[in-house]
């Protein structure tokens, strides 16, 4: 059975090492910013952009299994993820890679965004884990009315088996809207995101049982 399949319609969202794809940008030190129970919230500058780049971690009771399929039933993205209104499948490139385009539904006065990005799936069989890159194909510069281009989108998630049927979820971006928001009104709301999509995500796993 491929990995994705084409009646799949999507939604949001490493390695070479575990972290930062920005090695070659000179980066701070993560700084808590929130810390709920198991979960936490940690931000950084990087150097040559004014926003933020944020990593959201927790725990959450299911499986490395549900999680890849919630996350690859894009059908279901609105219900978990942050804004998310609609995901198109673009393209499969192979069993672990597709390009697909987003669109982002943003409440008023703030201007509608879409994306086209390009993701990526590994596996690690010895550790269990299952890691997920995604970024912004720049090269597709169809536009699309009614909708701001973001300028980057950047990141990655990590499902890593962890103890008493435990799952760690770890979510790190970095962005660029576009648009005229300011950078330090972003930085201030980017926070509050890692906190509403585990939120919703552990709810819709819940209901699911």
């Amino acid at each position: 059975m491929k990995f994705i399949k084409q009646t799949f319609a999507f939604c949001l969202l490493l390695i070479v090492s575990p972290i930062s794809w920005s090695a070659e940008n000179n980066i701070s030190a993560w700084k808590l910013e929130i810390e709920e129970g198991r979960t936490k919230v940690h931000s950084r500058k990087v150097q040559g952009f004014e926003i933020d780049e944020i990593k959201g971690t927790t725990e959450i009771k299911t499986t490395v299994g549900e999680l890849i399929a919630l996350y690859l039933d894009f059908d279901q993205c609105a219900l978990w993820a942050v804004n998310c209104d609609k995901v198109t499948l673009i393209e499969e490139l192979s069993e672990n890679e597709l390009n697909v385009y987003r669109e982002i539904d943003n409440p008023w006065p703030v201007s509608n965004r879409d994306y086209y990005l390009h993701i990526n799936l590994s596996k690690n069989t010895a550790s269990g884990e299952t890691l997920i890159k995604f970024e912004d194909i720049k090269s597709i510069n169809t536009k699309n009315k009614g909708f701001v281009r973001s300028k980057m989108v950047k990141g990655f998630w990590k499902f890593a088996p962890s103890n008493d049927g435990l799952v760690e979820v770890t979510y790190q971006v970095h962005l660029d809207p576009g648009g005229d928001l300011s950078a330090s009104l972003i930085n201030s709301g980017i926070k509050q995101t890692p906190i509403d999509i585990f939120t919703a995500l552990k709810e819709k796993l819940e209901k699911s049982k």
